[in-house]
Formats: C-alpha cells, structure tokens, sequence
C-alpha cells in the first residue's frame, strides 16, 4: 500500500510539472499548447475536463478558419487573448483537482451555508445587527447569547476562509461581486479582512488575474485601513508570479502601469512594503541575537527564574551587597542597553518577538487555518472566557492593548497566558489583579497602532509565521517569503513602475552586507534608464567592487564608473572608486594613472598615496613605492597595512633585514590579512626559517577568503608568488616539498 501511495505522489508531481510547462507555453504557442494538454488529459481521464478543453480547441479552430480565408475581424485579438485565458484557467484547474483543493473546495461547498456573494452579505451584516441588538438583552442571558452568537459566526468565518482559499478561478462578474462585498461598510472589518486574505493566499498559489485586478481596486478604493493594507500586501506578493503570466494577459502590464502612476501613494507604499518585508524575513537570525546577545543581560537582572514547577522569585543574597557593592549598578547599566537596544530593533522593523513565539503555535486553536490569519478580536470564541476572568483578563487586555504584537501571536499570548496563570508567584498575581504592567520592548501608542505602516508591518508578521510555521502550508502554498519571490518590485509585473525604487531597497541590502540580494535587484534594472541614472550607477559600482562582481547587464565595474564620472567630472569620490574598479579589473596601468590624477588634486590625502604606492608594488616598481611609503610609514607608524605593502617592498628589493621587523608588526596585527601572512612566510622562507614559513602560509590560507580547500594551496604558493620566488631564490624542489608538506599535514 505503500508504495502504491509513493507511486501515486510521484505521478501527481510529473503531471503537476508537465501542466506548469504547459502553462508556460500557451502565451508562446497556443496551439502547441493545446494539443500538448489535450494528450495529459487523454493519458489522464480522471481530471474528467476533456469537454471543456475541446470547447476551447473548437473555438479556435474557428478562429484559425476566418483568418486562412483572409476574413478581417477587429475583435480577433480580443478573442485570442480569450483563448489563451480559458486555456490558462483550465490548466490551473487541472493542478488544483491534483492537488485536493478543488475537492476541499467542494467538500466546503456542500457542508455550508450559501456561500454566494448575496449569501455572504446576508450572513455578514446579520451577524453585526445580531451584535448590536444583543445589547437590548437582559443582563443575565446577554454573555450565554454572546457566547452562542460568536460561536455560530466563527463557525461561519472558517468555513468562508475554506471556502475562498480553496476556490478556481473567478470570473470578471464574480470578482466585481466579492468587491463589492468588501467595500460594504455594514460588515464587521475582521470579517473582510479574513476574506482578503483567504483571497491573498489562494492567489499565491494559483494566479487569477480577476483576483488580482480586484485586489488592487480594494485597496484603492476602500475607506477601511486595515482592509486596504491587507489587499496592497496581496496584490503586491501575487505580482511576483510566473513571468509568463504577462504574455497570457498581454494587456495587465499597460494596467498595472496605469493603476500604479494613477495615484502617487501606490509606489510609496509599494517601497515601503518592500523594505517592510526585508525586515520580516530577518526574524530568525533577529531571533539568533536576541538570545545570544541580548536576553543573557536581561535574564541576569531579573528578579525571577523559570523552574520546573513555574515562575519562582529568587532569594536576595544579603552578601553580595557587601562584597560586589557595584554588581547591581553595571547590571542595571547593562540591563538598560540591551533593553535600548530591543526598542531599536523593533522601531527598525525587526520582528522581535517572533522566536518567542513560534513555540507557541502548536496549540490546538492554530489547527485552523483560518485562525493563522484572522484579526484579534476579543469575541473570538476560543479566547472570550479567558479574557473575561476577574482575575487576569483586565491584565491581559492591557498587555494587548499596547503590545506591539501581531495578531497571531496576540491569540498565542493569550492562550499561552492560561496555561501558566497558576503556576505565577502570588505577588506578580497581585500586581495583574491591579491591571499592572510589564516590561516590554516598546508601548505603541493609539496614533501608531492605526498608522498605515504599522498595521502593515503586523499583517506581514501574521503571514510570516503562517508560511514559516504552519505545518500544512508547503503542501499547498506558495510562499511569497521564499528567495525567489520576496522581492515582488523586481517582478516582472512590477519593474517597470517600481525600477526608481529600486536604488533605496537596494542600498538596505547593501548596509546590510547582502551583496548578492542587492546585485540581484540592480540586475533587474530596466538597462535604458541605466546610463543616466547617477543613484543606480554608483550604488552599482559600491555593490560589485564589495561582492567582486565584475559586470553588471553588459556594463563592467570600469564602465559603471566611467560613466558615473562622464556625469558628474569633478567628483573625487568617483574617481577614486574608478581607480579602485581599474584594479580590480587588472588595468594596472589605468589604475596608477587615476591615483596619480587624484594626488595630484589631493596631495595630502593618505588613501590615495597608499594606494598607489600598492599599486606601484604590483607593478614591481618597488623604488617608486618605497619612496610613498616611508613617508605614510614615518607619519603613522602603528599602521599594519603600510607596514605590510612597505615590508613586501624591502623584501623584493633584497633589504631583508629592513624588511623583518615591518613584516612581524603586520603579522601580528589584529588586522593581519591573508597577505600579512604570506608575505610573512616567504620573508621566513628566505631566511631558512622552513617551519616558520608553512605555518604561516597555513594561518594565511586559513583567513583567505578564496580558499576552496588545501588542495588549492598550490596556487597561492607557487602560481601567485610563481616569478618572486625565482627573484628570491625558492628552488621549484623546495616549492614542492612544501606544498607537499603543507598538503599532507592540514588537508584535514
């Protein structure tokens, strides 16, 4: 039975993969297309759809017919484009039936109550009349009422959430419909947030352009707030679908260039949600500092200690006064400013509290998918009696009145909070029976909490942990958080209005380190506008002289500053970069020559004499160097650097003795480099110093950021140094015997 089922997974992800290449191709060749479908469909009679796409063939058999008879129909591209639609909603049916969802689709359909727009609407705006007349209640029956009706309605909301995520595709009609459900103001906005996004993660996975499009009317044209940040965040992540979307909808880019210059907030906020998203995908390594770097300081200056039987406050040992009487003082300091810099992480945007929450996401209540996703709100049954108790709700209600946390983990908090309740000392119950508080990380006040940002940041929290944590989402879903999908403003949908953004969300990966993420995105730069562009240019040129690449489309790291400095001439900064592009393409020649011309504007500048004089040595020119360099040497004595590049210099010119001391000082700097070593070893090679000399080229190899394994070592040894260790007097058998020596004694 095993391995039937193994077999059976196996062909559903070959057909899977023959239908997303079918996808693929219809806006190429639709022809091909369809019969290629028509074959998985005859090989596959259970998806019971081969009606529906001889229809489509039929149709453009049709089509094809007018057009060899030389017909003239002014609607013929139209109805091509039509074509290529249905064709591409079929495809994407037949990979939602292979996946289950149109069976979890139909199973909803049947169970529930009318789940039509008309139905939804009535069912929605009953549940907040029914709210509001509950109040007209006796006292008495008003909380079982309550109770009943919150029950009943998220009842109703799970199913609705199943039964949108799980839906096929939509027609122009029935997304208008579902539109304009979401811009009634008679609905509860918790119940239309939810739907947004059951609409959100269901087009994640399977692209419907009626979806999209009406996401990006939502949230243009709703009054809610928080509605209309859920749908720009939808609309934004399905936009880094297939590339071949645009070539089955070749009119969506015209209007998704149209939508975004139509109103000046849509890019601003695009941007916004961008680096937003950045900052969410950072939660484990934010996770990672926080524990290792932040709370080890807190947890020293907290008066109470985790044991197995609960939160317990530890005893004050009178001694410590006596003996460490500043202990306390430096722990509060420390205390302090990790506690400052908490507040700075999650005023940046840093999803502080995610790893400690994560853990508390296997409880029963996130079995639900629905329930990953779905606002706070106090009425929501699995959390209302907890809420209501005398004891602790007051507390709990003041924690999530003010706490900067998501929504999720606000349903985790509350949950978790039960559970331990009464395992709490009796003196902190006392304080929460008073409606204290705690120390957190940041209060948000009432402004903040209903700032666009804010409730954007938070939703991206909520569907953050729902593609990291839930456990059935890679079944199903695509996740928008993944390498490949993250940067929607580099998508092919969205380059073309969002490339003057790119530059800004570019620099953050760069003062981040991250390269390649930034090389990716400056990669996707439209190349027309590159020329021109000062920003682009030399963000281009600082993110591939720091990442060693060496082209960018087809403009090296010398082209990019050649025409950064065409633009702005006088600019020394520009040119000392050229310089430094120069060297790194291996121009040597052009390389002296720009620092000879900025020395020249700059003759006390250190960098650039410093440079040129490594430059000079490159060249052999040690004479040149030597002369440049005692002098840096003699005005900043304690610079390894200088010292190195100077020792190097007096080495090859045969001044050993001279050489010793500058290259000791260099190879014992905190700053030493993989050259700092080598040079050290061939200076110890000279001398007959064997030992000292491997060892060195050990440490050297060790810190070399090129290194790819001991194996490698001959070429830092022999191939670099090749030419001056014949000018040195190496013999090619010691070269040997120490490559074989250095091969066999570390290659471990």
């Amino acid at each position: 039975m095993y391995q039937n089922q193994v077999h059976q997974h196996g062909a559903q992800r070959d057909l899977s993969k023959e239908l997303v290449e079918i996808a693929a191709e219809i806006g190429l060749n639709l022809g091909h297309a369809l019969s290629q479908f028509r074959n998985q469909l005859l090989i596959h009679p259970e998806l019971n759809m081969l009606e529906q796409l001889d229809a489509i063939i039929g149709d453009k058999d049709r089509l094809t017919d007018y057009w060899l008879k030389g017909v003239e129909d002014a609607e013929r591209k139209q109805i091509y484009n039509q074509l290529k639609s249905r064709t591409y909603q079929l495809v994407q049916l037949a990979l939602q039936t292979i996946q289950g969802i149109c069976e979890r689709h139909i199973s909803v359909e049947t169970d529930a109550d009318d789940m039509s727009c008309e139905g939804m609407r009535a069912k929605l705006e009953s549940y907040v009349t029914d709210l509001a007349m509950l109040e007209l209640e006796p006292e008495n029956k008003r909380a079982d009422k309550s109770s009943d009706l919150n029950r009943l309605h998220g009842t109703y909301m799970n199913a609705a959430y199943e039964y949108i995520v799980s839906s096929s595709q939509w027609t122009e009609a029935e997304s208008n419909d579902m539109l304009q459900l979401l811009l009634l103001p008679t609905v509860d906005s918790t119940d239309l947030q939810l739907i947004v996004s059951a609409i959100t993660v269901n087009l994640l996975s399977w692209f419907d352009i009626h979806k999209y499009i009406m996401l990006a009317k939502l949230y243009q044209q709703s009054e809610d707030e928080y509605v209309r940040q859920r749908a720009l965040v939808g609309w934004a992540f399905a936009s880094s679908t297939d590339s071949y979307i645009l070539n089955i909808y070749p009119d969506l880019r015209q209007w998704i260039d149209d939508f975004v210059k139509s109103d000046g907030r849509v890019q601003k906020e695009l941007q916004e949600l961008q680096i937003q998203t950045i900052y969410c995908m950072q939660a484990m390594d934010d996770h990672r500092k926080i524990q290792e770097e932040i709370m080890p300081d807190l947890m020293k200056g907290n008066a109470m200690r985790l044991t197995p039987n609960g939160i317990e406050e530890k005893e004050e040992d009178p001694l410590e006064d006596i003996l460490h009487p500043k202990d306390d003082e430096e722990q509060a300091e420390k205390v302090e400013l990790q506690f400052k810099r908490l507040q700075e992480m999650q005023s940046k945007g840093s999803d502080i509290y995610f790893g400690g929450f994560s853990m508390m996401k296997q409880f029963p209540f996130f079995e639900d998918e629905s329930n990953w996703l779905v606002p706070f709100y106090e009425n929501h049954p699995a959390i209302h009696a907890i809420l209501e108790r005398p004891r602790s709700g007051k507390f709990i209600k003041n924690i999530i009145a003010t706490g900067p946390f998501c929504n999720s983990d606000k349903y985790s908090f509350v949950i978790g909070f039960e559970k331990v309740f009464d395992k709490l000392p009796h003196d902190v119950v006392e304080v929460m029976e008073q409606g204290g508080n705690v120390m957190m990380a940041n209060h948000i006040n009432a402004e903040e909490l209903r700032s666009p940002a804010y409730i954007r940041r938070i939703y991206l929290q909520d569907l953050y942990r729902f593609f990291r944590l839930y456990r059935n989402y890679k079944d199903i879903y695509r996740n928008p958080y993944d390498e490949q999908y993250f940067l929607f403003i580099k998508s092919d949908l969205l380059k073309n209005v969002m490339y003057p953004c790119f530059s800004k969300v570019a620099s953050l990966f760069f003062s981040e380190k991250k390269y390649h993420d930034a090389y990716s995105l400056l990669y996707k730069f439209p190349e027309e506008h590159a020329a021109h562009n000062l920003e682009y240019l030399l963000l281009c040129g600082s993110v591939m002289l720091k990442g060693s690449y060496s082209h960018l489309h087809a403009m090296s790291v010398v082209d990019v500053y050649e025409t950064a400095l065409r633009l702005q001439p006088d600019d020394v900064k520009i040119m000392a970069r050229l310089g430094r592009a120069y060297d790194m393409m291996e121009d040597t020649d052009s390389a002296i020559d720009t620092y000879r011309k900025l020395i020249e504007r700059n003759p006390d500048n250190p960098r650039f004499q410093f440079r040129l004089a490594s430059l000079l040595a490159d060249k052999e020119e040690y004479e040149e160097a030597q002369q440049i360099l005692y002098r840096l040497n003699y005005e900043y004595s304690d610079n390894p650097h200088v010292a190195k590049i100077l020792g190097w210099c007096l080495l090859m010119s045969g001044k050993y003795e001279q050489a010793q001391p500058l290259l000791t000082m260099a190879s014992n700097s905190a700053d030493a480099d993989c050259y700092s070593y080598y040079y050290m070893a061939i200076y110890d090679w000279t001398q007959h110093l064997v030992k000292e000399a491997a060892d060195n080229f050990v440490k050297g190899y060790q810190i070399d950021s090129n290194n790819e394994g001991w194996r490698n070592i001959d070429l830092h040894v022999i191939l670099f140094y090749d030419k001056k260790l014949d000018k040195l007097g190496i013999s090619q058998v010691d070269r040997q015997l120490m490559i074989d020596y250095l091969l066999s004694h570390h290659e471990s």
